[in-house]
C-alpha cells in the first residue's frame, strides 16, 4: 500500500512537471537573474487562459451590474479605508466584489460635488463645447458602460497566482518606438547614469520594426544594466495590438508585462534629477504602494468618468500626468488590468486623454486611494529675449497680476501675444514639468524634468536660446500655493511666436512653440535658493545631449 501511495505521488508530480513543460516554464525561469526568454515560452498565453481563476460565483458571472455575489453593501469611504490595509493583489478579491455592489451615480449626481465659481479660472482638460459637457451622457449609457467594466473585473481579469512568479525586484521601464523616441531614450539613459542609480532599465517596444537589434545594442552600450521586452510577443501575460498612430495602451501593457514587481515607468522625454531608487523608500509610496504625479489640468464635473467609476467629482484633485508613475504590481495587479481595459476602448478616449487618467480612474473605480506628492509641479523653461537685450535674468520686468483669462488649456493667439509682452521684452516659455519628490511639501525637491513641450520647439527657437541665451533651462515659475491642491492657480498653454528672432529668420518659423505658463506668478532664475537642487542642471543636460535635435530640419 505504501508503495502504491508513493507511486501515485510520483505520477502526480510527473503530471505537474509535464504541464509546466507544456507552458514553456522551467525552474530556471523563476530566478530573476535569468528572466524568461521568448524562445522558451511560446505557449504561455494559452496556458494562462486555461488556468485563469475567476472572481464570480460561476463561469457565467452575475446577470446584472450588482451581480449575484452575496456581500453586504459598503459605503465608498469605508471601502477606500479598507483598501488601504490590503497589501497583496489576491486580497483585493473580496474588496472588488463589494465595489460592484455599490449603487450607481448619475452624471449629475457625480458632478454635484464640484461647484467652482463660474468666473474661476479653472484650467480644464476638455473644452466647454465638448459634446458630453454640452449634453451629459444619458443614465442608460452610463449604466451600460459601468456594467461592462464591472463584468470585466468580475469575469475576465487574469488572476495573480498563476503569474506572480514572473515578477521580481524593482526597476525602471521605458517605451521606445520611432527613431525620435530612441534618441530621447539615449538622453534619458545618459542622465540616469549621472545619478549613479543601480536600478535596472527595461525597454519596451512593439516588434522589430520599432526597435532594431542595432538600436538595442546602441542603448545597452549607454546603460549596461538593461533588458528588452517586445510587447507584441504572443507569450506575454497581457496582449495588446496596434490601434492607431498613438498607442497609449502600450504603456499599460508594458507595466503589466514587465519583469519587475515594483515599477517606475518613465516617458522617453523624462529626465530624473536624482537617483530614482530613493522613491521606493518614500513615505508616500510605502503608505499607498503607488505615486501618481499631478498635471496642470482638472477634470470637468460633467466628465463621464466620475459617474462611470461611481466617484463624486473632486475639487482637490488635478488630472494625472503619467510621464512618471510608481506602482507596486504585487499589490495592484487588478487595478492595472482595469487601467489597461480602459485604455483599449475607444469609448473612453473621448473624455480620458491618452493613458494618463486610465490609472487614476481605475483606482477610483476600485475605491482605492493612490499616493500623490505633497507639492504641485513647477513650470521650468527659459525667457527668450532679442539678441540685443540683456540675457535673462538681468533686467526682466516683473509680471503684472491678472493675466489674460482662459477657461481652456490653449490660449488664443491674441491672448498669447499680449501675455508674452508682459515679460519686459522677453517671453517666458515653460516647456518642462518639474515633478517633485513624493515627500516634498514645504520645500522644492524636483525629481523629474518631464519635457513634454520641449519636443514641440522649432529648431530656430532652440538655436536662438543657445546662441543668444544660456540655454533652455534657465527660469521657472512655482505657485505660492503649490501645497494646496484645491487652490486655483491660473495656468494654461500659450504660444511662442518667435517675436525675438532676427527678422531674417521669422519667416522660416513655420510653427510656434507651445509653452506652459502660470499667468499670475513671477518668473525666477532656475537654480536659485528655492530650486537649488537644479543648480547647474543646464550643464548636466548638455552633457546628456538634450539638444540632439537642435540642428535637425524642421518637420
Amino acid at each position: 500500500m505504501a508503495i502504491m501511495i508513493q507511486h501515485r505521488h510520483l505520477v502526480r508530480w510527473a503530471v505537474v512537471l509535464l504541464f509546466l513543460t507544456c507552458l514553456g516554464l522551467s525552474w530556471r525561469s523563476l530566478d530573476p537573474q535569468h528572466p524568461i526568454r521568448t524562445s522558451t515560452n511560446r505557449h504561455l498565453q494559452g496556458g494562462l487562459q486555461a488556468v485563469k481563476e475567476r472572481f464570480g460565483p460561476d463561469r457565467n458571472g452575475p446577470t446584472s451590474a450588482l451581480g449575484d455575489v452575496h456581500t453586504v453593501e459598503v459605503s465608498a469611504s469605508t471601502l477606500t479605508q479598507q483598501a488601504q490595509q490590503i497589501v497583496r493583489a489576491n486580497d483585493f478579491i473580496p474588496h472588488i466584489r463589494s465595489v460592484v455592489q455599490m449603487p450607481g451615480l448619475t452624471v449629475e449626481k457625480a458632478a454635484s460635488t464640484c461647484n467652482w465659481d463660474k468666473d474661476a479660472r479653472v484650467n480644464f482638460q476638455w473644452g466647454a463645447d465638448t459634446d458630453w459637457n454640452v449634453k451629459p451622457l444619458k443614465k442608460r449609457t452610463i449604466m451600460s458602460k459601468r456594467k461592462a467594466w464591472q463584468q470585466f473585473v468580475m469575469r475576465d481579469m487574469i488572476s495573480w497566482s498563476p503569474v506572480e512568479y514572473r515578477f521580481r525586484g524593482k526597476g525602471i521601464i521605458v517605451l521606445a518606438g520611432n527613431q525620435e523616441t530612441v534618441s530621447r531614450v539615449k538622453v534619458l539613459l545618459k542622465a540616469l547614469s549621472q545619478t549613479r542609480t543601480k536600478l535596472p532599465v527595461e525597454i519596451h517596444y512593439f516588434g522589430e520594426q520599432e526597435l532594431s537589434s542595432k538600436n538595442q545594442t546602441d542603448l545597452q552600450a549607454l546603460f549596461p544594466n538593461m533588458f528588452f521586452s517586445d510587447i507584441s510577443w504572443p507569450g506575454n501575460v497581457v496582449q495588446t495590438t496596434v490601434r492607431g498612430y498613438i498607442n497609449y495602451s502600450f504603456k499599460t501593457a508594458a507595466v503589466l508585462n514587465s519583469r519587475f514587481a515594483e515599477i517606475l515607468m518613465l516617458d522617453s522625454d523624462n529626465i530624473p534629477v536624482e537617483d530614482p531608487a530613493i522613491l521606493f523608500d518614500s513615505n508616500v509610496y510605502q503608505k499607498y504602494g503607488s505615486v501618481f504625479w499631478p498635471d496642470i489640468a482638472r477634470t470637468r464635473p460633467l466628465n463621464p468618468a466620475w459617474a462611470l467609476t461611481n466617484t463624486p467629482c473632486r475639487m482637490q484633485e488635478y488630472e494625472q500626468e503619467s510621464g512618471q508613475l510608481l506602482v507596486d504590481k504585487t499589490r495592484f495587479w487588478f487595478h492595472l488590468q482595469l487601467a489597461h481595459h480602459f485604455s483599449n476602448l475607444d469609448f473612453y478616449k473621448s473624455f480620458l486623454l491618452g493613458d494618463k487618467d486610465t490609472f487614476r480612474f481605475a483606482w477610483h473605480a476600485l475605491k482605492t486611494a493612490y499616493g500623490r506628492p505633497g507639492r504641485w509641479l513647477t513650470s521650468i523653461g527659459t525667457v527668450h529675449r532679442p539678441r540685443n537685450e540683456a540675457l535673462y535674468p538681468a533686467k526682466v520686468a516683473p509680471r503684472k497680476k491678472g493675466g489674460a483669462k482662459t477657461s481652456d488649456s490653449i490660449m488664443s493667439e491674441d491672448e498669447a501675444r499680449k501675455t508674452n509682452l508682459r515679460e519686459g521684452g522677453g517671453i517666458y516659455c515653460g516647456h518642462t514639468f518639474g515633478q517633485h519628490h513624493p515627500d516634498a511639501a514645504n520645500t522644492s525637491r524636483v525629481m523629474f524634468l518631464h519635457g513634454g513641450l520641449l519636443k514641440t520647439w522649432h529648431p530656430l527657437i532652440l538655436q536662438h536660446g543657445m546662441k543668444y541665451g544660456s540655454g533652455a533651462f534657465t527660469a521657472y515659475k512655482s505657485s505660492a500655493h503649490a501645497t494646496d491642491a484645491g487652490y486655483i492657480e491660473p495656468v494654461g498653454i500659450k504660444a511662442d511666436f518667435g517675436e525675438y528672432l532676427e527678422s531674417s529668420l521669422k519667416d522660416n518659423l513655420t510653427f510656434p512653440a507651445q509653452c506652459t505658463d502660470f499667468f499670475e506668478v513671477d518668473v525666477a532664475p532656475l537654480g536659485d535658493q528655492e530650486t537649488k537642487e537644479l543648480k547647474g542642471i543646464e550643464g548636466r543636460l548638455r552633457k546628456a545631449n538634450i539638444y540632439w535635435n537642435m540642428n535637425e530640419p524642421a518637420p
